[in-house]
């Protein structure tokens, strides 16, 4: 009897900590032109809501903060937060009503990259291209690095 009435302490337990605990916010989605100010990105919507994005990958963090993008249209796909933050976790760029993505590329060495810098190669800066979805080059893949002995 003993063991029953534990197990019924932790069944509740558990049930309490579920119920307390805030459902994670849904992914929605947001459109509008990019805004790039002091480094710091936000997103304007027709109707005139602008929003301020984050966003935890480094990459989108980094490209969203890139300059040659501002007045781009964006659609981003993430979650808002509290006040008018947007927690971007993927965007597309909107050109002609069609969905693109954003690679960065080295014209001199045709190497992709996913954000904005120099080249891993030759060192020169990478250039912002739009791409089909069905690039191949938009093709990301985490590559991890071997331990050194």
């Amino acid at each position: 009897m003993a063991r029953t009435g534990a197990a019924i302490i932790v069944a509740l337990a558990l049930a309490s900590l579920s119920l307390s605990a805030a459902p994670p916010a849904e992914q929605s989605s947001v459109q509008g032109k990019l805004i790039v100010e002091n480094g710091k990105p936000s997103i304007q919507e027709p109707g005139g809501k602008k929003w301020q994005l984050q966003s935890s990958d480094d990459a989108i963090a980094e490209t969203l903060g890139d300059v040659r993008l501002a007045g781009k249209e964006l659609k981003l796909v993430g979650r808002s937060g509290p006040g008018a933050i947007f927690r971007v976790d993927d965007f597309y760029v909107v050109h002609g009503g069609a969905l693109k993505r954003l690679i960065y590329f080295c014209d001199t060495c045709h190497i992709t990259t996913f954000h904005p810098g120099n080249c891993l190669c030759c060192q020169e800066p990478t250039v912002p291209m739009e791409v089909p979805l069905t690039d191949p080059r938009v093709r990301r893949e985490d590559v991890r690095r071997i331990p050194s002995k």
